[in-house]
């Protein structure tokens, strides 16, 4: 006759959320862990997402746990036997709306910050980034070198 299992922690969805939880959890002593997930770990929502990853948020809580989270990416990397597959091509931001310039400028301040490279360009830049778009001279742009993607069921194998 099978024991009880008696969870001190029960998380509801094995997506990247619910694993990173878990991961996060797993370093308490003596904490039962329990991951309740219908599907395949991460084979619902998460492996829908874009797999876009930014370190720079409209808020420095958000920016800071955007930070620890490719922090805990080149951990979980370096744990296992082969590197997360996260690929580093930068991500460009653009805004043509009369205030835009000003947002812009004002996320490359927060990137100073937190110590983030972030470069505001010329449109003919942007449009050398990304000739597809149909920028106006009056666009501003913000190129973030660092950012990046991953694939999210990587992610969520490795955090799980």
């Amino acid at each position: 006759m099978p024991t009880p299992h008696h969870p001190d922690v029960v998380i509801i969805g094995g997506g990247i959320l619910g694993c990173a939880i878990a991961r996060y959890l797993s370093r308490l002593p003596g904490l039962n862990i329990t991951v309740v997930e219908r599907h395949g770990l991460g084979e619902q929502t998460t492996s829908y997402a874009a797999a876009l990853l930014t370190r720079i948020r409209p808020h420095q809580a958000l920016t800071a746990l955007a930070m620890e989270t490719f922090r805990a990416i080149e951990e979980m990397g370096q744990a296992s036997d082969e590197p997360l597959p996260l690929r580093s091509v930068g991500s460009l931001q653009v805004s043509a709306q009369p205030n835009g310039q000003r947002q812009l400028e004002e996320t490359a301040l927060r990137a100073a910050e937190a110590g983030v490279t972030a470069e505001q360009i010329a449109v003919q830049d942007a449009m050398q980034l990304a000739p597809w778009l149909d920028l106006t001279p009056d666009t501003a742009a913000l190129w973030l070198p660092d950012d990046g993607y991953i694939d999210p069921y990587s992610l969520c194998m490795a955090a799980g």
